[in-house]
């Protein structure tokens, strides 16, 4: 008795896109925690500071920005994988969670909740194709 290729494939696209599903949900949880638990503040930027070119072309970026702290101290940190360009003096959203030097995030839609919405479709695309089939 041969075995049923499609229960195979239904097995593998259910099992690939359980595992691409659950990336994807990993990050949008982790980026999700960062945008409740992080402390958020209006800030500016300071400086943009392009890095030298990576392997593949793409140069490393990072901004700098100033904002204030929960005290009313002005607080200037750098946030070193950004993805798009800023100007001086552009008013952003920081998250940051306090240290020395505090941890910040300036957000965009590509870093914060790109990979988790893409990841999240694709593994959603193949269980339900598995589900169907």
């Amino acid at each position: 008795m041969a075995a049923d290729p499609i229960a195979g494939m239904r097995t593998i696209f259910f099992l690939l896109g359980g595992g691409i599903g659950t990336v994807g949900l990993v990050l949008f949880v982790r980026r999700l925690g960062q945008v409740i638990g992080w402390k958020r503040a209006h800030g500016e930027v300071v400086a943009m500071r392009l890095g030298a070119s990576t392997h593949s072309g793409a140069r490393e970026k990072a901004v700098r920005v100033r904002f204030h702290g929960d005290d009313g101290e002005e607080i200037v940190a750098e946030d070193s994988f950004v993805t798009v360009n800023f100007v001086e003096g552009q008013e952003v959203t920081v998250y940051w969670r306090p240290g020395d030097p505090p941890d910040v995030i300036v957000p965009d839609f590509m870093r914060m909740w790109f990979l988790a919405v893409v990841l999240l479709a694709l593994g959603s695309m193949f269980v339900v194709t598995a589900i169907v089939a």
